[in-house]
Order: C-alpha cells, then sequence, then structure tokens
C-alpha cells in the first residue's frame, strides 16, 4: 500500500545517505531538448539480474554480462549515480550487437564512470569491435590517457582523430562521458561541457561494425563503476548533450517556461514552488502552416451569444487570428488585428454584418510581446449593454455596428473555420489558449469573469478542455502540446494542422525587465571594452586603447566585483575577445590565445595575421571572426588557427560585432545595418532569414540562448530580440541606460554583464526580484519566515509549507538553517528550516492507478480519474462516493480560530493564495493541529487523512480550486450521478481556509461557491493525487 510519507510534501527526519547540494541554479534551455528520438539502447542497470542487461528504449537490445567467473552480476551491483550501477573490473564487459552501421554513419554514446583506482592508461570503458586499421571500421574507444601524471578520457576511433578532455579526472567521483560523431567530426564532452572536435574518417560498413562493448576484453577494461549507457543512430547536439548530463539526482534547474526552480529526483524534474500556468505559444509562418476545417466537420449551432479569448504576437500588419469564412467577404465570424493597430471582431448573419467592434485605442503590435484579447457579447440586448471587449486586460470597445434580435450565422455552409488562414491566404501570428463559446455571455466588466481569462496581465488556465471558464468545455479550445495543438479540445469536433506549427515563448515572459544587479566596477584600463564570459561568475575584461590594451580576470559574488591575478598587456586595434573555455580567451585582430594559470594570463600557440578584429566562439576549437564587412571561420588545434570554408562579405558591421548563437550561426550587429544572420555550412556562409534594419550606433550585443539576443548601443536602448529562423521582434521592456555598452557577455540565465566606454562593468538581470536584488531562479534562506525561497522574475516565492518554530539548526544530518540537501533514499530536496527537515517536491516511488486514460474512467483499483490539479497539471483521482457521514470542518464548537493557513481571499475564481489550490498541504496542517489547544479535531480533513481505499492512504480534502475540478467533470463518464446534487443537500467542504470563522464549500447543484461557518455539517468528498 501507498503510505502518505510517499506522497506529501512533509516534514521529515529520515536522512540517511543525503548529500549536500551547491545552491546553484543551472539554467533551463530555451526549449526542451530531445534525448529520446533515434535512441538505440538504454541500459539503466536498475533491474537487471543474472547476465541480461535490459534495454529499457523498446528495441529489445539487451547486452549480456561477462566477467570471466559466474556471469552474473549479483555481486557487482552498486550505488549509480541514478538508482543502480554495475562495478566493472578489469575483465568485465557487456557485449551487444547495436551500435549504428553505415558509411560515416552518425552515432552518439553516453556512458555515466565513476573510476575507482586509476593506476594505468589505456584501459577502455567504450569498444566498437571491427578489423584495426587501415580499413578504418574501428570506433569509438573512450579510455584513460596519462598526461603530466594525470589521467584524462580520450575517444579513440583507432583511425585517425582522438579527442581528448581538457579536464583531469580522479577516483571516486562520477563523469558524464559523451562521444558523438556527425559524419565528419569526433566530439567528446565531459559533465555537459565540449571537451574537443577532431575531424574523423570512421566507416562503420564492416560485417561487423554493429558489435558493441561496455568495457573492453581481459583485463583491459576500466576499473570504474558505470550507469546509464544510452546509445543513439544520431548526432545528438550541445544541448541534447548538456540535458543528458542534467538528468542526475539532486540536479537543479530553473524552468522559465513554468518560472520555478525545479530537481531531478531520477525520473521526473520535479517541482520545488508553485508551478505558474504558461500556456503553449504556437507560429504560423504566414507561408503554409495554419489550422483549418470544413464546416461539415464542425458541430454547432447558430447563436446571438459568444465570448473569445485569444493571446496573440504578431510581426506584420493585419493578420488574421480566428476566423469563419464564407467563401466571400465579410466573413460569418472575423476576429483579427486590422491595419490601424486595433482589436477588430465581426459576426453576420445570412445577410449582412450583424456586430463589429474594435478596439477604440491603437496599440504597437508590433512590439514582440504577446497580447491578449477577451470579448462577449449577447445581441439579444438592444442597449448593447451586454457587450465587452479588453485588450491586456484593460476595457477597450467602439461598437460600429450592433443588429439586435439577430443570430450569427455560425452553421454557414461555405468557407472554413481557421487560424491564421483566410482562403488561400496565410497569415504571419503566434497564438495561444484561442478559446471560443458560442451561445455563452460573459459580463466581464464583473473582475471575476476577467480574471478568468487574464489576471495581473498574466495567462490563467483554462481546464485542459478548456471547461474552467463557464464550468463546461466551449465550442472550440486550442490548448497544450505542441504535438496536439491543433485538435480542437471543445465539443465543435474538427480542425487538421495545415503545413507545420511551431512553438514559440510563451505569454508568461510579457512583461519582464532589465534591472542592475549589485555594484558597478571600473577595472583599470582606458578606451573601448570587450568582455568574455569564463564561467557562471568569472568574466574576462579586455580594454583596447587604439593598438595597446590590458587583459584581466574578474569575478563577481553577486553583489561586488574584484580582480584576481595580474594584468597583462595585450595590444589589439579596436579588437573584441571571445571565450573558448573557463580560463581561455582569444583576442581579435592578430589572433592569439591567452591561458589564465590562476595569476597570470600565459599566451598558447602561435598569432594568426587574420586582421579580424571581432571574434565569437563556436566550439571549443573552431571560432568565427570578422572585419566590419567580411565574416570567416577559423578552427584552432591548440598551437594554430587555420582558415575553414570560404569567407564572405557581409552587412557592413561598422563600430558593431558579432554574436555567435550556435556553434554554426552567427549575428551580424551592425553600427548603421541592424541585425542580420549568417549560417555556415563547414564551406560557406549563408543569409539567414531577413534582416532588421535597426541603426544601434556603436553597439555591442551578446546571445541569451539560441534564439534570442541582448542588444545596446549609443543610439538605442538595451533591448531583447528573438529570432524564429526568418525574422526577428523584441522582447520585454527596453531599458534606457547611458554611455555608449559596446562590452556585453551573458554570465547565467537571463543575466548578462556589460561595460561602457567609461571602462564601468556592471551585471544586469533580465527580470528581477527585489529585497534582495536577484535574478530569475535565485534561492535565498529568509531567516524571518523559516522558508526557502526563489525568485520567478518578480516575486519572491515560498518553496516549503507553513514553517515551524524551531530555531538552531537541524540533526540527522547536522546543518545550520538554511542549508539544503538531497535525501537520496527518498529522493527529495528537504531544507533546514529552524530545526526542522522540511520536504521540497514530491517522493520517487510514486505509482498511479492504470486504466483509466480519460476523465471519469474507472481506474483498475476502484478510484475514478477526475481530472488535472490547478497546482500543476498533476492527474488527481477521487474516491466513487461521498463519505457516509456529513462532517464539520472543525470540531463542532463555535470556538473560531484563524489557523495558519493563509485564507484564500475569493474562492469564487482561481485563488491567488497557494492554500486555495493545495488540498494536500492544508491537510496536513489542519491534521497537525490537534492536540495544539485548537478546536481540533478538524474532522472533514481528518476523515480524508485517515481514509484507507483502494490501495492508497494518501487521501486528502481537496482545497476550493480542486474541488471545482470535481465540479467541473461531475457529469463526465462514471463520475455522473456520484455527487449529491441537492440544492439544500449537495454542499460539500473544501480544506481551504477563508477566515477565523468560515471555510470554502461548493454546492454541486450550480457551483454556488460561499464561505460556510466551521462548525456546519456538509458533504466530503476525499481525492489524491498521482
Amino acid at each position: 500500500m501507498m503510505s502518505r510519507a510517499q506522497t506529501l510534501i512533509i516534514r521529515t527526519y529520515m536522512m540517511a545517505a543525503a548529500v549536500m547540494v551547491a545552491l546553484l541554479f543551472l539554467p533551463a534551455s530555451a526549449r526542451a531538448q530531445d534525448i529520446d528520438t533515434d535512441l538505440v539502447a538504454h541500459w539503466t542497470f536498475d533491474n537487471d539480474s543474472g547476465s541480461t542487461i535490459t534495454d529499457s528504449s523498446g528495441n529489445n537490445n539487451d547486452g549480456t554480462w561477462v566477467d570471466g567467473g559466474d556471469n552474473n552480476i549479483s555481486g557487482e551491483i552498486v550505488q549509480g549515480v541514478n538508482g543502480r550501477g554495475l562495478r566493472f573490473a578489469a575483465d568485465t564487459n557487456i557485449q551487444a550487437s547495436i551500435f549504428p552501421t553505415g558509411a560515416a554513419a552518425p552515432y552518439t554514446v553516453s556512458i555515466w564512470l565513476k573510476p575507482y583506482n586509476i593506476n594505468s592508461a589505456g584501459q577502455s570503458a567504450i569498444w566498437r569491435a571491427g578489423p584495426d586499421s587501415p580499413t578504418c571500421q574501428n570506433g569509438p574507444k573512450l579510455g584513460k590517457v596519462f598526461e603530466l601524471s594525470n589521467y584524462n578520457f580520450e575517444a579513440n576511433n583507432q583511425c585517425s582523430g582522438s579527442p581528448r578532455t581538457a579536464q583531469y579526472v580522479y577516483d571516486d567521483t562520477w563523469y558524464n562521458t559523451v562521444v558523438v560523431y556527425d559524419g565528419t567530426n569526433l566530439s567528446l564532452y565531459l559533465n555537459g561541457v565540449l571537451q574537443e572536435s577532431v575531424a574523423s574518417n570512421y566507416n562503420g560498413t564492416h560485417p561487423q561494425a554493429a558489435a558493441f562493448r561496455l568495457g573492453d576484453t581481459t583485463s583491459n577494461t576500466i576499473l570504474a563503476d558505470m550507469d546509464d549507457l544510452r546509445v543513439y543512430s544520431r548526432a545528438l547536439t550541445a544541448q541534447d548533450v548538456e540535458a543528458i548530463f542534467d538528468l542526475q539526482p539532486a540536479n537543479i534547474k530553473y524552468d522559465a517556461d513554468a518560472r520555478v526552480p525545479k530537481y531531478f529526483n531520477g525520473t521526473d524534474w520535479v517541482a520545488m514552488g508553485e508551478v505558474k500556468y504558461a500556456p503553449t505559444g504556437v507560429y504560423m509562418n504566414g507561408v503554409d502552416s495554419a489550422i483549418s476545417e470544413t464546416p461539415a466537420g464542425i458541430s454547432i449551432s447558430d447563436s446571438a451569444q459568444g465570448t473569445i479569448s485569444a493571446w496573440f504576437k504578431t510581426t506584420t500588419t493585419d493578420p488574421v487570428i480566428f476566423i469563419k469564412d464564407n467563401g466571400g467577404s465579410p466573413s460569418v465570424i472575423d476576429l483579427s488585428v486590422d491595419s490601424g493597430n486595433r482589436i477588430s471582431f465581426l459576426a453576420r448573419d445570412t445577410a449582412q454584418n450583424i456586430l463589429v467592434m474594435r478596439s477604440s485605442n491603437t496599440y504597437d503590435f508590433l512590439d514582440g510581446n504577446w497580447h491578449h484579447v477577451v470579448l462577449s457579447y449577447d445581441l439579444s440586448d438592444p442597449t448593447q449593454a451586454r457587450s465587452h471587449m479588453y485588450v491586456d486586460g484593460v476595457a477597450d470597445k467602439n461598437i460600429t455596428t450592433w443588429v439586435s434580435g439577430q443570430v450569427v450565422d455560425l452553421t454557414d455552409p461555405t468557407g472554413d473555420w481557421a487560424i491564421a488562414k483566410q482562403g488561400t491566404t496565410f497569415y504571419e501570428v503566434s497564438v495561444a489558449d484561442l478559446w471560443f463559446d458560442t451561445g455563452t455571455y460573459l459580463d466581464l466588466s464583473i473582475p471575476a469573469n476577467l480574471n478568468k481569462f487574464i489576471d495581473g496581465g498574466e495567462p490563467v488556465f483554462l481546464g485542459a478542455s478548456g471547461g474552467v471558464p463557464t464550468g463546461a468545455p466551449p465550442e472550440f479550445f486550442f490548448s497544450g502540446d505542441i504535438s496536439t495543438w491543433h485538435t480542437n479540445k471543445g465539443t465543435g469536433g474538427g480542425f487538421t494542422e495545415n503545413g507545420e506549427i511551431t512553438t514559440v515563448s510563451s505569454p508568461a515572459y510579457r512583461n519582464y525587465i532589465w534591472q542592475q544587479l549589485g555594484n558597478a566596477f571600473d577595472p583599470a584600463g582606458t578606451g573601448e571594452s570587450s568582455l568574455a564570459v569564463l564561467s557562471t561568475n568569472e568574466v574576462a575584461a579586455y580594454y583596447d586603447n587604439n593598438g595597446t590594451g590590458s587583459l584581466s580576470k574578474v569575478v563577481f559574488d553577486g553583489t561586488d566585483w574584484s580582480q584576481v591575478g595580474n594584468t597583462l598587456s595585450a595590444g589589439g586595434n579596436n579588437a573584441k575577445i571571445a571565450a573558448l573555455d573557463h580560463s581561455t580567451v582569444v583576442i581579435g585582430g592578430t589572433l592569439r590565445v591567452f591561458r589564465f594559470n590562476g595569476t597570470d594570463w600565459v599566451q598558447v600557440g602561435n598569432d594568426f595575421a587574420a586582421g579580424r578584429s571581432r571574434v565569437a566562439k563556436l566550439s571549443n576549437n573552431m571560432i568565427a571572426a570578422s572585419t566590419a564587412n567580411s565574416l570567416a571561420a577559423y578552427s584552432w588545434d591548440g598551437t594554430d588557427f587555420s582558415l575553414v570554408g570560404n569567407a564572405r562579405g557581409i552587412l557592413d558591421l561598422g563600430r558593431g560585432t558579432i554574436a555567435a548563437l550556435n556553434e554554426n550561426t552567427v549575428v551580424g550587429i551592425s553600427e548603421t545595418n541592424g541585425l542580420q544572420a549568417y549560417q555556415f555550412d563547414g564551406t560557406d556562409w549563408l543569409d539567414l532569414g531577413n534582416n532588421l534594419a535597426v541603426p544601434f550606433g556603436r553597439v555591442g550585443g551578446t546571445a541569451l540562448d539560441e534564439t534570442t539576443i541582448a542588444v545596446k548601443g549609443d543610439s538605442s536602448d538595451l533591448t531583447v530580440y528573438s529570432f524564429n529562423g526568418t525574422d526577428w521582434s523584441s522582447l520585454g521592456t527596453p531599458l534606457n541606460t547611458a554611455g555608449s555598452e559596446v562590452g556585453m557577455s551573458k554570465l547565467d540565465g537571463n543575466t548578462i554583464v556589460m561595460s561602457n566606454t567609461n571602462t564601468t562593468m556592471r551585471a544586469l538581470g533580465f527580470a528581477y526580484c527585489s529585497a534582495p536584488l536577484r535574478a530569475p531562479g535565485s534561492m535565498i534562506y529568509n531567516a524571518d519566515s523559516q522558508v526557502m525561497q526563489y525568485c520567478d522574475g518578480a516575486n519572491w516565492q515560498a518553496m516549503g509549507p507553513v514553517p515551524g518554530d524551531g530555531a538552531g539548526g537541524c540533526s540527522n544530518p547536522t546543518r545550520p538553517e538554511g542549508s539544503m540537501i538531497y535525501n537520496s533514499d527518498h529522493a527529495v530536496m528537504q531544507y533546514c528550516e529552524g530545526d526542522e527537515w522540511v520536504g521540497v517536491g514530491s517522493w520517487s516511488e510514486l505509482t498511479g492507478p492504470t486504466g483509466c486514460p480519460s476523465i471519469g474512467d474507472t481506474c483498475d483499483d476502484g478510484s475514478i480519474y477526475a481530472g488535472l490539479s490547478p497546482d500543476g497539471n498533476v492527474p488527481m483521482y477521487t474516491t466513487p462516493a461521498d463519505a457516509l457521514a456529513s462532517y464539520n470542518w472543525n470540531d463542532g464548537s463555535s470556538n473560531w480560530l484563524d489557523t495558519a493557513m493563509v485564507n484564500c481571499a475569493n474562492a469564487a475564481t482561481p485563488g491567488p493564495q497557494a492554500s486555495c489550490q493545495t488540498g494536500e498541504s492544508n491537510t496536513v496542517l489542519l491534521v497537525s493541529l490537534n492536540g495544539s489547544g485548537s478546536p481540533s479535531p478538524y474532522q472533514a480533513a481528518e476523515h480524508c487523512n485517515g481514509l484507507s481505499a483502494h490501495g492508497y492512504d494518501d487521501w486528502y480534502l481537496p482545497a476550493s480550486d480542486e474541488l471545482k475540478v470535481l465540479y467541473d467533470n461531475k457529469n463526465i463518464g462514471d463520475l455522473n450521478g456520484t455527487f449529491n446534487e441537492g440544492p439544500l443537500s449537495g454542499r460539500y467542504w473544501s480544506s481551504t481556509e477563508a477566515n477565523n470563522q468560515s471555510a470554502w464549500s461548493i454546492r454541486f447543484s450550480d457551483k454556488g461557491q460561499n464561505g460556510y461557518q466551521k462548525n456546519s455539517t456538509l458533504r466530503v468528498r476525499c481525492i489524491r493525487k498521482n
């Protein structure tokens, strides 16, 4: 039976085998990486026995354990980096025929290794069998090599090209090593970071080419523990490799979409706070992508009423967002941005326009930001009072046509229903959460109704089927994952994806602004500046003074900058710098490489008279370099630079620079010509997308991720621009800063460092929290409230439950207040709150009911799938019947007490407080108050807490918003008929407190939501989460 201790976010003292975790966040990728496609084999070692190593990829590529003895893994099982691992002795290997074959066939191999006895070179971890040179069939051989009394990993393909790790490796440390072959180059990664990439002529056409060994032959296997082998038949990207490295327990990253830090528990990324709703945004390219359906595929009726809501973003004028065409003009339904930059909505009957509603104001809809519109109408009202339009949450309505008493001709048999398309014309526009309910009028002047669609300028979760605003799904609702976004989640049916729609950043990013972090710094030197980030808080600063300059290393502690080591005099003519790795930079002009040894900058290799002052890193051994009007690629072999492919002319940069988006894409940031992307195909540089002609003036810029750059010139504000592969658009609110900001580099996540002509350096965060001032994803311990907090980009959010009254640090293990650890026994993050260890997240042993994929289905265990939770889209399950008895919320007395629970301000809308949504935490708190002088027991919560049913004992009393999910879905499937819907007897308790005297309840006859006195006797329905 699943116990409560396994599923609740609770205080716990079970700290065996806990591991300390540094409070550093790994920035979330701009989009989810693909580490599943073309996965040939995946050996986790978690469920193996005997000599069989099970493949979990679904391809049945099992391996065979060979150890020179009984060939049984039973004595070699160890703690892995993620679950179980296996210990390899010198005569141990695993054999299989799984390796990708074919001439120059691409592949990727990833393995976690922890050496336990480094004593000689030449031992191998991976061996792809086959004949030796000169046929060049072998590869890769991943093993140890000896260098200067230390050991490295090397990927040797036995033919040519053997990349080696720059970092040394040691005993008793886990390393993630990844070997990638793309058909031309063999690359080696260590812990998610590219170490070296070299040309290779591997050929996998030999009949034995598929043979593979993890480990080597007798006496040649590396002495190491190993875990989580992955073999792919494609070359993973650098971002994919980094995503694999991130998959280790206790790893923490900041999810910018959900605006919450998450840790990996060995299976899933677990939110460490409240997940913000961030709907999927989709992009239609204006050429061939749209979503449409013929009238025959739509089930709908004519109506005089309707409500429509949509998030949209556009870079072109006059795009159609949503339409019911009739093959002519005007259309039956048309929601669009008109040529005057106003939102326009029109509806017609069989003969004429009967409603034309526009915004009175014009907007800068081409600003690259997301915008929102929601409108509602009732044509049966001759006064027009029952009509509303809100743009970005503000009332803005201008009606030019209103024919009362008519109905909209929604059943017109001609013309398609479509998003971003009218007839044969496609429109370039991005859309998120498009919702249209015909036959429904909502008075949007009532804040509670408006807040069902937009709240505080941010998106609101409308339900998986769009049923939250009205209690039932609308006719049209487009939302969810990109793979199914085009499928109408409403009741109207139909719709097909035309072309390919792609994801864009979520509307949750609308209000990010810049803010300086910490103090400015003025290193020695004068003249133009160039900066290159070496690590998340270390920067190389170069000052070019018309041919004479200086290079220094500075460190940022979150508040102040300080110089480390000595300054190097290194001249250059208008030169820029780029970091090759954590200690090495290249200076433009005459290309020179310098490495910092902890005290001094020392030149590595030879000068190369390229005459190209602007440089950008493409990989550890490849750079892009340019003059003001010419761009070229150069390889670096550790000693010399060599030109790769052809140079080409580019738009004149003037006093501008270049920035690399990825390993083959560079953006020219021009003083007078704006932005232009260029892509390198290995031989030539090609134009990528369109030019954004913005006169920046003397300008600096840096990439924030693969699609986004920050730019600042002396004629322009600090602005973020997003690139969709074709066009550029601005994001957020620009920052007006003084000076000519010519030096810029990304520190971490959405934080950059800039320097101006006065040589002042400062860090700037794109979105921030105040008191204290920190960037998104930062984490602090608030000693006043005894709770860990993280910055979600605007506010400090608590990561744990209501704090206790302990103080002075925690034991088992002994740590000071505010420390964070990873409990490997239960795969959960915990922090020290006073003198108690508090769990953050959920336990890893969760298993959910089976046989109930859809809402209303009865599961194999007898519970019913009730829908997704409002606090993170987690499946919720309910008992098939109410509690046998009705209960008081408190102990039945009039001894009123306002508990430590944060009161839910208004349960009639999606509640802004956590207690409106978190029934688990509410129930734990109420049960814990028993015997503490409060009017306990809290009977309703006690009942659910003590319930043992359907194989589980982790039931709880739902919060008010969770109870609304039950109401919204009460007539679906097997849920239908299980609730009491009597107007007097059909009222149910939630676990959400309203004030000292009342708690929130819902009447299931009409969704009436009221604060009822706590000593009232109401019905109870318990739920649990997967």
